[in-house]
């Protein structure tokens, strides 16, 4: 039952938090690298598996759930599992292949940056000019989803074009047949 008095339930909530988080540190420690009972902190095992670190308000059920990809090192040595998984601070993905970084993880996020979506999407987003309106944005929004079936969109001056780039503009958007779109490629009249 919540306290009338804000200050006391918040008072209460935090002696919670550190009595939950205290109990469970002394059943599951000491730091499983080096055996130190000082300065204990949680770890998650798998950090792309962390739903969050602030657990200790959950349900029983929901925090020991999550709780099981977790493991209890000192402050030293959670520092140096960290520093050893991240890199000092950044996460396995693309960007750490780009670092150097060869595991599975990278890898598979270096081959997905070049998939036509992931190229398609990053081209029109730098077409898109800033200076366009929220009227003029809904109404690509619009084009897009009122498409006519058995039609494509396509940019009258294409966005990567060989001599001209056009913009993802509302006045540079029309509807093809997909013959016409490949016909037309990514060509444009005045290449």
């Amino acid at each position: 039952m919540p306290y009338k008095d804000k200050a006391k339930q918040t008072a209460y909530q935090l002696s919670r938090y550190h009595r939950l988080r205290e109990d469970w540190l002394k059943i599951n420690g000491p730091c499983e690298k080096c055996g130190s009972w000082e300065n204990l902190e949680i770890h998650h095992i798998v950090p792309n598996e962390k739903l969050s670190h602030k657990i200790w308000s959950w349900s029983n059920e929901k925090r020991d759930k999550e709780l099981t990809k977790c493991q209890v090192l000192c402050r030293d040595c959670h520092w140096q599992q960290t520093k050893q998984n991240n890199r000092w601070g950044i996460s396995h993905g693309n960007t750490r292949y780009r670092a150097g970084c060869r595991c599975d993880i990278c890898k598979e996020a270096h081959r997905l940056s070049f998939t036509k979506e992931n190229r398609e999407y990053h081209a029109i987003k730098r077409a898109t000019p800033p200076w366009l309106t929220k009227e003029q944005r809904k109404w690509m929004r619009d084009f897009c989803k009122n498409k006519p079936k058995g039609m494509q969109i396509d940019h009258i001056i294409p966005l990567r074009g060989k001599n001209v780039s056009g913009l993802h503009v509302p006045w540079n958007l029309q509807y093809l047949t997909p013959q016409e779109n490949l016909k037309k490629a990514n060509g444009y009249e005045n290449d």
